[in-house]
Order: structure tokens, then sequence, then C-alpha cells
């Protein structure tokens, strides 16, 4: 039997027997290589036997005979089962994901009680078939609704980035929720859209990210197990207050693939936050929330983290020594993204007709660099005019930013590249408000400075 979903993708399908990892070696190091494009797509074949190899407790290899017992019962029931979405489910991960794991992974969701599992698949599965009626929006433009807007301008206002390896080999996922800007979302899409993103992401980024990591690290296979890194320095209730309904949204597409949060780490939490913790809480069930852990002491969140994920593979702005989030958005998202050595992002609001706001940036610019300056707007920025002065080698020009009207049921997109010879320059954004005044407008400025 094939994997429905791989052939659905056009993946290879290639059905193996896999115990522990590969031929019986403890360690998940290995030299040959990242394996085909689906690891196992097939419930038919494959065995497991208990084992006491030191292999994570509860994953193939380390089963308990009732535990082993389990498995093929809850196997042999997939199998038998008319609906193939829970097969589908099960192999959501198959191009990293052998069948024994992932059977493993849903089983331990519900401490191996078969029927137990099949009533949360049973409960999910319309979720499920919710987001496999888009195929899960392979693209990032299929997930927004447009090809107007850049996925890096996106993902920097949302901050949501994968990450490197932990200690376990186990993937991280950086969640900057003090950098989530509301009117910047607003500037780009609807904050509905953040649930198909997180499919986008989970579905499509991910199991690519995964042989990417399994490559550069030489590893055999790398559990579906996420450390999650929520950074919440900064964080604005006003943003999370407006947020907080697409962040539930999201969660339950998460809660879709059990047992993918190995871990949750809260760091820098103020105690202004502490009234929504029970809120965010709810979003999960009781075993997944007792994963989350809160430090509000920075010192003791880094401490904690570096318990888990090496200095030099976790990200700077949380206490290491690695890639930046900031620089692995860039460094992840589309083309457009790539030979950007600086951004600088600002939002400029206008509250009616007739009134102007501006914003300042000074940047260094280097020889064989020029700086590109994006505004983004929703519909009613239309009415609006933008105009730009540039500063650079003692002269100044000023220049009235088009419209690019490629898309234009949604958001407006203002754009301009200015050049410069090697040295400071300094950029002045106007806008001016048009027509349809009463209400606070608000305009994502985006600036680049690119090789």
């Amino acid at each position: 039997m094939r994997c429905n979903w791989c052939c659905r993708r056009g993946l290879s399908s290639t059905a193996r027997v896999v115990d522990a990892y590969d031929g019986g070696t403890d360690d998940p190091k290995n030299s040959g290589g990242g394996g085909p494009a689906c690891r196992s797509a097939s419930l038919v074949v494959g065995t497991l036997t208990a084992d006491t190899r030191d292999t994570p407790i509860d994953h193939p290899g380390s089963l308990s005979s009732d535990q082993l017992q389990s498995y093929h019962e809850f196997r042999r029931r997939m199998l038998q089962n008319p609906d193939t979405t829970y097969q589908d489910m099960i192999h959501g991960f198959c191009a990293v994901e052998d069948d024994e794991h992932a059977m493993c992974r849903y089983l331990r969701a519900r401490k191996f009680d078969v029927d137990a599992t099949i009533e949360m698949m049973r409960d999910r599965s319309e979720l499920w078939r919710d987001g496999a009626s888009n195929n899960f929006y392979p693209e990032f433009r299929d997930a927004i609704g447009t090809a107007s807007v850049p996925e890096s301008v996106f993902v920097s206002q949302l901050h949501l980035v994968l990450g490197n390896v932990t200690k376990t080999y186990c993937p991280v996922m950086y969640f900057s929720a003090g950098r989530v800007r509301a009117d910047g979302l607003e500037c780009l899409a609807d904050f509905d859209i953040i649930p198909n993103y997180v499919w986008h992401l989970i579905v499509h980024k991910l199991p690519k990210h995964i042989q990417h990591l399994m490559d550069t690290n030489h590893l055999k296979t790398i559990p579906i197990e996420l450390l999650v890194v929520a950074n919440l320095d900064g964080i604005s209730l006003n943003s999370l207050r407006r947020t907080l309904k697409a962040l539930e949204n999201a969660m339950r597409v998460l809660n879709v693939f059990p047992e993918v949060l190995s871990r949750v780490i809260l760091i820098n939490v103020p105690r202004y936050f502490m009234p929504f913790w029970p809120i965010v809480r709810s979003f999960v069930d009781n075993d997944t929330a007792q994963k989350f852990e809160l430090f509000a002491s920075s010192e003791r969140g880094k401490n904690r983290l570096l318990q888990l994920v090496d200095l030099h593979l976790l990200a700077s702005d949380c206490g290491g020594a690695g890639t930046s989030t900031n620089q692995l958005i860039l460094e992840q998202c589309e083309q457009s993204a790539q030979g950007v050595r600086g951004r600088h992002e600002k939002i400029l609001s206008c509250s009616r007709h007739g009134i102007s706001t501006s914003a300042k940036i000074s940047v260094y610019v280097r020889a064989q660099e020029f700086v590109s300056i994006r505004v983004f707007a929703r519909a009613s920025g239309r009415s609006a005019k933008l105009y730009v002065h540039v500063e650079s080698s003692g002269s100044t020009k000023r220049i009235q930013l088009s419209r690019d009207v490629k898309d234009d049921t949604h958001p407006i997109f203002y754009t301009q590249v200015a050049g410069s010879s090697q040295g400071d320059m300094h950029c002045s954004i106007e806008i001016e408000r048009g027509k349809g005044g009463g209400f606070v407008e608000h305009f994502l400025l985006v600036l680049d400075v690119r090789e």
C-alpha cells in the first residue's frame, strides 16, 4: 500500500522495515545521508520488537511489551479503517518520518491507549480535512492569498521562524512574541490567514527544513519534536489582544500533529502577561500544557535554553551565539530576501485627510550596494501619496513612490529603488493622506540595504 498523501504530493514511496535508527545503532548520527523523499510510506510492512537499547522512552526501539502490543493493534485498525484520512494524518511527515515513529508519536499522545488515540484522531480529522482541501497551502502566496507580499516581510511582522537543532537533534522554532506587530500584519493581510500560514509552515516548510538539518548535521533521522522558544521581551498587550483569536486558531492547527511539541520555553515573561496565561494555556490539551516552562528572569531563561541547545546554535537574540532570528527570516524566505545585508522597518500612521506623517532612516551603503524602499498598505491606502527624500553624497532628491497595480484587490505595494554611492544615506519617507479620512490608516515601511 502506497502512502496516499505522498502520492498526491508526487513524492516517491518506499516501504522499509525500520526499527529505532536503521540497523540497530544507538546514535541518530549517520553519515549515510538523509534517505529517500519518503522514508517509509506503507503501513503494510514493518515490524517492531520490544527492545532495551538506549533510545528515547516510548519510541521505536524502547517499547515495553504492552506498548508493542498497542502499536500492532493500532496499526491493524488503521489498515482496516476505510477512511483514508487517518492514514493521511499518520503520513503527514512521511518525507522525513517513517511509519513506526509516526504511529508511536500518535500513541504517545494518549499513553498508548489505542481507543483514546483513535478518538483523538477522529476529533481532529475535520480540521485536517479543511487543511487538505487546500493542499495545506503549498506556497506562501496560497496561504496569504496574494503574490504581492514577500514572505520575509510577512514573517518579520509575525516573527515565527525555524532554527537549528537541540543537543538531542530536535528542531528548534522561535516565536518572538514581543516583535509581533498587529498594525504591520494588518498592512499585509487579515489576521485570519495566520492559521493558513501555520499549515504551510508545518506541512511544507518543516519537512524541507528537517531534511536540510539532516544533511547539514550528517544525521540519518531527526525526531519530529519541536523545541519552541517564545521570547516575550517587549510584548505588546494591544497586539496580543488583537491577535489572540488568530493565535488560538494557529494552536488548533498545531494540535492536529500530536507530540510535535517537545517543549515550549517562554523567556522574558513580564508580570502583566500572567493574566493571559490561563487563556493561552487553554489553547492546548493538558498533556501539552505540561510541556510549557515560563521564565521571568532573562538569565534563568538563557541558562535553561543552554541546557537544551548548544551556545553556537542558539539564536543570538535568545542568549546564544548563533544566527539571529531576523537573519534566519531572511535566509529561509523568498529569493528576493537573499543578499539583504540589513533591513529597517517602521509603521507609519495617518489619522485623517490632509495630515501627513513621516519617518527618517539613516543607513550606511557600501560600494556596489543599493537601497530598496517599499511601503505596504491595505486597499484604502490607494488614496495616499508617498514621497521619499534621499540625501546622499551632499545632494538631495525627492521621488514619488509609484503603486504596483498588478494585484489591485490585495495590499497596495509601493516600490522605488534608490541607488547610492558608498557612504551614508539619509532617507525621509513622507506619506500624505488622500481621500477618505476619519480613521487611522497604517503604512508598513520596509527599507533593505542590498548587495
